[in-house]
């Protein structure tokens, strides 16, 4: 059985760029050259280049995360990374930023020879559809109900995640992406390091009742697992052991939310997200809320953290709409 390439073991290619000025030789030993190469020769604004590459590398570590083989990607597997990206509830947004990267790229290293081009005419998410700022919170008795309704079910790896999501504020991609070892001691506080969007890292505190939930599951199904194992794996026969998948997280969600009467599109995982990041700032007293909610959703810009002040403020309104007053008065 052929043992699938990493990025450092790519053969050597080499192809003559052509219809340009001066031939240029592109000599490619690493797939990170053909990157390399690629955003050398874009005319495009100052920053579209680093947003490239950033696309770039969420591709390409897919690819080895999934035991892919480089050079004998076909159409069928972007596709599957874009259900992937899906999956995870990125916004349509990002998901056409990486997508017209992965484009691109194909389309340039068609044109020298390097690789075929494996992404033409695919076509990009609607834009139109539910992107993550506009999916629904719950409201904190609904949350109670669901964690509620989690627990009922006695499976201990949900049960932390959805501690996880409601309590921390996770994305799935940042569920399944954490290990083991990305728990830590902080003082007398436990944490985790989270692997968020574009490759950043932060560590966010638990709650006590996050880490009880946590704990129990690790010392219990995976006790005596290593530290570079993935926090949370797969029972799914196929793959069991495997790293979680975040189809899977969306679906476990999903079945959880549904068993408390809840079941539009608009609630999805990503509400855990929303409901803990909401009500952070709905009922904190703390001054400095914005700035600690925008810290832990690992947001680098507050403009994107108020979304969820707006969300908050919205739902008051309509539940306390000024409009009540008036069944009172006729």
């Amino acid at each position: 059985m052929e043992t699938a390439k990493t990025l450092s073991n790519i053969p050597a290619t080499t192809a003559t760029i052509k219809n340009i000025q001066t031939p240029v030789v592109l000599s490619i030993d690493k797939v990170e050259n053909a990157v390399d190469v690629f955003l050398s020769f874009q005319q495009v604004k100052h920053n579209t280049p680093s947003t490239y590459k950033r696309a770039l590398r969420q591709f390409f570590g897919w690819v080895n995360r999934t035991g892919r083989v480089i050079g004998e990607l076909t159409r069928a597997d972007v596709l599957s990374f874009i259900r992937e990206m899906e999956s995870a509830e990125l916004s349509p947004n990002t998901i056409n930023s990486y997508l017209t990267a992965i484009r691109r790229f194909y389309a340039f290293t068609d044109l020298y020879g390097v690789f075929p081009n494996i992404a033409k005419e695919i076509k990009g998410a609607r834009t139109n559809a539910t992107s993550e700022h506009e999916k629904s919170d719950f409201t904190t008795t609904q949350a109670g109900d669901i964690l509620t309704a989690t627990q009922e079910t006695g499976n201990k790896r949900d049960i932390a995640i959805m501690e996880l999501m409601f309590r921390c504020g996770l994305r799935t991609i940042e569920v399944v992406r954490a290990d083991i070892r990305d728990v830590e001691l902080v003082g007398d506080v436990y944490t985790l390091k989270v692997h968020g969007k574009g490759d950043k890292f932060r560590r966010v505190p638990m709650t006590p009742k996050a880490w009880t939930a946590l704990n129990d599951y690790l010392t219990t199904e995976r006790k005596g697992a290593k530290d570079n194992e993935p926090l949370f794996t797969s029972n799914a026969h196929q793959c069991k052991g495997g790293r979680l998948a975040t189809a899977s997280v969306s679906r476990m969600a999903k079945k959880n939310i549904r068993a408390v009467g809840i079941n539009d599109a608009k609630h999805t995982a990503h509400s855990c997200r929303h409901t803990a990041l909401g009500a952070i700032l709905e009922y904190s007293d703390d001054p400095a809320a914005l700035t600690n909610a925008q810290i832990l959703a690992g947001h680098s810009n507050p403009e994107t953290t108020m979304v969820y002040v707006k969300q908050a403020a919205t739902r008051r309104f309509m539940q306390n709409g000024p409009n009540l007053i008036l069944d009172k008065l006729f």
